[in-house]
């Protein structure tokens, strides 16, 4: 479902901000919404302006929907274009050339193990070519000009494990119609270089960085010239420099503590009420989505804190069986007491037992009790400049937000409706 929003920035009497108010025009639906609740039916949605249509990603059909929104209070469903033949679709982009009828997909291969591609399509859904990327492409993005494209390939593991391919980010230029691509990999980063990022992979198995590194989301300068990609399990941003195909800078992203003053949060599900407060707890921002912007000259780049574990399941005798996971929960876990002397008082469901942690972090000496907790993501956006120094950080502002305007909809879930304060032992 992919609905379309007029928006106005209204000036308060006292000129100091800009406050921005959304009315909803109208909605386009395919398919029965019973039957596609919870899917990925339309994750990711972007427009045209020649042809005022709409590309969705349309995971659930492995398609994608070409919507005609000329005019808006009736948009119409033009073509859907098959892709179930080539594999999943993960992302789409619109190229920004000027006068260009051109679309690119990322489409991931439906085995994990063997690389995926990106689809060129006329705006019309006339395939253009298709282009080699790496293991399981998940987005897609064309640079300013539109002269190049860059592709995140996260190289997640397969199923059970047993093959972990590397991540890598595909950067295909245009020359017209001619595409030619570069890879660039993770497999020769220094001591330096890695220091500070997060890399884990399964206990028990060797794996290198390039194989742990996990490439999410990319945002391309105004200049076209660096590209910032989220390495989200890893908890850093990497930096290229695209006409070079290198890697400029991996740019770790640290953790928010929110023990401090503005950065609180709601920890249990099982409390039955908003309780938004300090704990002992730091929040690694483990990124998914970001973006770049320009001020003066300098670019910054912003980052949605979400967090997300590392799991893997396998079907065992018609049963899903557990065979890694780096998550587990305060309640689960020895704290020491040095660290946490009122631990007996911390580790209840209702208070923040019930919060699920990074189980791979805060075991500094390697002995049986954790002297430190991190949690998955900050439930916050921040802001860094391109040297990945922090500029700012939302804090529990998005919580407090909700807690206040949309209370009964607090801590509530995007595959149940009505379940109040069911994620807060999550990420928020």
């Amino acid at each position: 479902m992919a609905t379309v929003f007029a928006s106005a920035a209204i000036l308060p009497a006292e000129e100091t901000a800009p406050l921005i108010t959304l009315s909803k025009i109208s909605t386009f639906q395919k398919g029965n919404p019973s039957t596609i609740f919870d899917e990925s039916a339309a994750e990711i949605v972007k427009y045209h302006p020649r042809s005022q249509s709409l590309f969705i990603v349309n995971a659930f059909d492995k398609a994608i929907d070409i919507v005609d929104i000329k005019d808006v209070n009736n948009p119409s469903l033009v073509k859907s274009i098959d892709l179930s033949g080539m594999g999943t679709p993960n992302s789409v982009d619109v190229c920004p050339a000027r006068h260009s009828n051109e679309i690119a997909v990322a489409v991931a291969n439906d085995d994990p193990t063997k690389r995926g591609l990106v689809a060129f399509y006329t705006t019309k859904g006339r395939l253009i070519r298709t282009v080699q990327a790496g293991f399981l492409p998940d987005m897609v993005t064309y640079g300013p000009y539109g002269h190049y494209v860059l592709v995140a390939n996260e190289g997640e593991p397969n199923e059970d494990y047993s093959v972990d391919p590397e991540g890598s980010v595909t950067i295909i230029r245009r020359y017209g119609r001619h595409y030619s691509t570069r890879e660039v990999r993770f497999n020769n980063l220094t001591e330096k270089q890695l220091e500070g990022v997060r890399i884990t992979g399964r206990e028990g198995v060797t794996l290198t960085p390039a194989q742990d590194i996990e490439p999410e989301f990319i945002s391309v300068d105004a200049y076209g010239k660096f590209a910032y990609v989220t390495l989200q399990e890893n908890n850093a941003v990497a930096k290229i420099d695209i006409r070079r195909a290198q890697i400029e800078d991996m740019l770790p992203l640290g953790s928010i503590d929110h023990a401090q003053y503005g950065f609180e949060l709601d920890a249990s599900n099982k409390d039955d009420t908003i309780r938004i407060a300090n704990w002992p707890v730091n929040g690694l921002l483990m990124p998914d989505a970001i973006a770049t912007y320009q001020v003066r000259g300098e670019t910054y780049f912003v980052t949605a804190n979400e967090g997300d574990g590392r799991e893997r399941e396998v079907e065992i005798n018609g049963e899903d069986v557990l065979i890694y996971s780096d998550e587990t929960r305060v309640k689960d876990v020895t704290l020491d007491p040095l660290s946490f002397p009122l631990a007996a008082a911390l580790q209840p469901e209702e208070n923040l037992g019930r919060l699920k942690i990074v189980a791979t972090e805060g075991n500094l000496d390697g002995d049986s009790e954790y002297e430190e907790l991190y949690s998955f993501g900050t439930r916050s956006f921040s802001i860094f400049n391109s040297r990945g120094r922090l500029v700012f950080d939302s804090g529990s502002e998005f919580e407090r937000i909700i807690a206040d305007r949309l209370p009964d909809d607090f801590g509530s879930s995007n595959d149940e409706i009505g379940r109040f304060d069911n994620r807060s032992d999550d990420k928020g």
